[in-house]
Order: C-alpha cells, then sequence, then structure tokens
C-alpha cells in the first residue's frame, strides 16, 4: 500500500510538473508571439503609409529582434527613396526650365533679321532660321547634323580660296570672330551670295 501510495504520489508530481512546465512554455509562447505578431502588425502599417506615397513615415524600431532590424532597413530603404525623389523632382525642374530657357533662344534666334545658324562644341548644325535657310538655300531637317563647313561653305570673292570658318576660330577660342572683307557664301545649288558675318560662343 506504501509502494503504491508513493507512486501515486510521484505520478501527479509529475504530471504537475509538465502541466506546469507546459503551461510555462505556452505563456512564453504566447507573449513572444504576441510581440511577434504586434511588430509584424506595425511593419505592416508602415510599409502601407510609405506604400500610399508617405515617405516621412518612420517604422517604430525601439525593440532589438529581426523585426526591428528589419524596420531599421526600411526605414533607411525609405530614406534613400525619399533623397533620390527630391533629386528627381530637382532634376524635373531643371529640365523644365532648360527646356523654356532653350525655347526663348530659339525664338529669338529664328526672329532675328540676320541669317543665324548655330551649332554644338563639335561644329555640327543644330539650329538655323528662316532667313539662313533661305540664303544657304539648305532646309533646316537637311542641314541638321551636318558639319557648319558643309552648309556654310565660304571662298574669298577675289582668289576663290576657301576662307576658314569663323564656327572653327569660335570653338577654338571662344571669342566673337568676325569675317575678312570680300567673303562669298557658295549656296546649295552652287550659286554665288557676297556676305559679312561674324562668328560668337553662345
Amino acid at each position: 500500500d506504501q509502494a503504491h501510495q508513493t507512486n501515486g504520489t510521484n505520478i501527479w508530481l509529475i504530471v504537475s510538473l509538465v502541466g506546469t512546465f507546459g503551461v510555462l512554455l505556452a505563456t512564453v509562447y504566447l507573449i513572444v508571439f504576441r510581440r511577434t505578431l504586434k511588430s509584424v502588425a506595425e511593419l505592416q502599417k508602415g510599409i502601407n503609409t510609405i506604400g500610399l506615397g508617405n515617405l516621412n513615415y518612420v517604422i517604430d524600431a525601439k525593440r532589438r529582434d529581426e523585426i526591428s532590424e528589419l524596420s531599421q532597413s526600411f526605414n533607411k530603404m525609405t530614406a534613400n527613396l525619399k533623397e533620390v525623389t527630391a533629386s528627381k523632382t530637382d532634376l524635373e525642374q531643371v529640365q523644365g526650365s532648360l527646356r523654356e530657357s532653350e525655347q526663348r533662344w530659339a525664338t529669338t534666334l529664328a526672329s532675328i533679321g540676320d541669317a543665324v545658324i548655330a551649332t554644338d562644341t563639335s561644329g555640327k548644325i543644330s539650329f538655323m532660321n528662316g532667313i539662313a535657310e533661305n540664303l544657304t538655300g539648305w532646309a533646316l531637317w537637311e542641314a541638321l547634323g551636318k558639319t557648319v563647313k558643309e552648309v556654310f561653305n565660304i571662298v574669298n570673292d577675289q582668289t576663290r580660296l576657301e576662307v576658314e570658318n569663323p564656327v572653327a576660330k569660335v570653338l577654338e577660342k571662344g571669342l566673337i570672330v568676325g569675317l575678312a572683307n570680300h567673303t562669298m557664301l557658295i549656296r546649295k545649288d552652287g550659286s554665288q551670295v557676297p556676305i559679312d558675318d561674324s562668328g560668337a560662343p553662345i
């Protein structure tokens, strides 16, 4: 009877210990699980807020766990994205200003009463006004991208020798350059017209 009673007591103690241990494990699991769920919920809320365009939102990352590390990484990514977005906005504003400036530049040059030919830094034609088209015999769409020497072919009126193109001098020296007297322009159709001109850096 004593042995039987002792065995019963031992079994009851073992069951009690296992039960207590199980309850302890369940309690710890629920606490950790709830904290993890809360962290995940906060992370999800932050992601949704940022996804809606609020790049000023910062995800709370006070805890020291994997979710917190993920939140910190997400905050860094959002900060970088904010900088890129700001840079893109600045770039778009600069591009808009540049387009407006180019439009004013083109409108001004187009309205000048003299023939105007503009080139890029490699001497290829990027713009001609209507008077330049009439004078050279080249339409702008034909002349675009051609070297200025092909369209603006000039020679000395007396010697018929080729005259150094003012664009080359402008590109070389960056100064306003004038042509010598007795300069003749050979038009696209081969006809010739005396001209007086100058070149200047824009």
